[in-house]
């Protein structure tokens, strides 16, 4: 969890002509939210897409009925960004991802574009790999929530 929002500066600053973009959920980049003002301080242009459902959603998926610890207040990260000195915006609708995008990548300093998506729909089974899928199996694991995702 939030690998993606350190690696995404690291790999900007080693190839500062390629647009990097991270993707990650509002938990991890919480952990991570000083990466910001490192990518500003060596004015690097980074994209951060923040998938925000105010929780962990995939650890609140593993637990089952009885979530512990998992929910959070609407936290706008768009706004943090902007207070930081950086680019932030929040996205409600699924139109308003490419304009978003196009903007982010046109920047010449950090930006956040906070997508706002329905804290109901299953993440677990739809984000791991066949690999992984394989791996759970191996060992017995099964998701309480079958949903659409996993079928282990």
């Amino acid at each position: 969890m939030s690998w993606s929002v350190p690696a995404v500066l690291t790999a900007k600053l080693l190839h500062p002509n390629r647009p990097c973009i991270c993707v990650c959920g509002d938990g991890g980049f919480a952990m991570q939210i000083h990466v910001l003002s490192t990518a500003l301080q060596y004015k690097t242009p980074v994209i951060f897409v923040i998938m925000n459902d105010s929780r962990f959603g995939m650890v609140g998926e593993s637990q089952g009925t009885r979530r512990i610890g998992t929910d959070f207040i609407d936290t706008d990260f768009a706004k943090i960004a902007n207070a930081l000195g950086c680019q932030g915006i929040r996205v409600k609708q699924p139109e308003e991802i490419a304009p978003a995008l196009e903007r982010a990548l046109k920047s010449e300093i950090p930006m956040v574009i906070d997508v706002i998506i329905n804290r109901e729909e299953k993440m677990f089974g739809k984000l791991l790999s066949p690999l992984a899928k394989e791996a759970l199996k191996e060992i017995g694991f099964r998701q309480e929530m079958k949903g659409e995702g996993f079928q282990g």
